[in-house]
């Protein structure tokens, strides 16, 4: 899939949300949480958090952030990943 909105990416089930993400999605950083670990993943210029449970490490949650709290969540290094603010 190449270019996909973040309300046909929410309108998906979780199953299929969570199955393109991790077949299509590229990974780009984790972070951790007091509860959770968090992986930040690309779809095209979409932003996908997967959210898992520290102690039986299953997703929990997806996350579509917005483009200004990757800024402020996650440690952007260099060319990493293209940021579009539009």
């Amino acid at each position: 899939m190449n270019n996909i909105t973040k309300e046909t990416f929410n309108g998906l089930t979780k199953t299929e949300q969570v199955v393109l993400v991790i077949n299509s999605g590229k990974k780009l950083q984790t972070r951790n949480s007091k509860k959770h670990f968090i992986q930040l993943y690309q779809l095209s210029d979409l932003f996908v958090e997967l959210l898992y449970e520290r102690t039986k490490k299953i997703i929990i949650e997806i996350n579509t952030p917005s483009n200004h709290s990757i800024i402020k969540n996650y440690e952007i290094n260099g060319d990493e990943f293209y940021i579009p603010f539009s």
